[in-house]
């Protein structure tokens, strides 16, 4: 994975290249207005068969992501899915991750219609804002070390969660 700030386009579908670019401005000028308490947007691919498109990981560091928005056109849709996860990947993460605790292809987080690129952008710079701006909160009151104990609560609630709705699909697939 690498920077936002100097990532260039490469194979993904239109739709996810739109946003990419929309994301990268929006990033810019909503989450580092004065460059103050900057956090780190990273992008990498995303590639499932005829699914191409881009995962941006809001992080404190390259080892520390608050949360994950996987962008891609569906393949049998044309709509605009994002998939939003916590990955610890220093990679762009598989499918295994992306889809942790989803039901089939259809079960996604958000979806935006065919073209609906500045909407989904919106959605994503905003939601990183708005979790940004809770860490910080965060951190002025408890500082560094216990805003990073309430992210890490978050983050293993959410594998909580992931894992029983696995387990829960297991267990009606027998």
């Amino acid at each position: 994975m690498t920077n936002i700030r100097e990532y260039m386009h490469d194979g993904a579908n239109w739709q996810a290249q739109a946003v990419l670019a929309c994301v990268r401005y929006g990033v810019k000028s909503y989450l580092y207005p004065n460059g103050e308490d900057e956090p780190i947007v990273v992008v990498g691919r995303y590639e499932n068969g005829r699914e191409q498109g881009y995962v941006f990981t809001l992080t404190l560091n390259q080892c520390k992501p608050m949360m994950s928005y996987c962008v891609y056109e569906h393949r049998n849709s044309d709509s605009i899915c994002v998939q939003m996860f916590h990955s610890y990947c220093g990679d762009t993460p598989g499918v295994d991750t992306i889809f942790r605790g989803k039901r089939d292809k259809w079960d996604v987080d958000k979806t935006f219609g065919c073209g609906k690129v500045d909407e989904c952008a919106t959605f994503i710079y905003e939601d990183m804002h708005k979790r940004w701006k809770e860490f910080v909160q965060n951190k002025e009151e408890c500082g560094w070390s216990g805003a990073v104990k309430i992210l890490d609560a978050q983050v293993e609630k959410w594998y909580k969660d992931a894992k029983k709705r696995d387990e829960e699909d297991e267990n009606e697939g027998k």
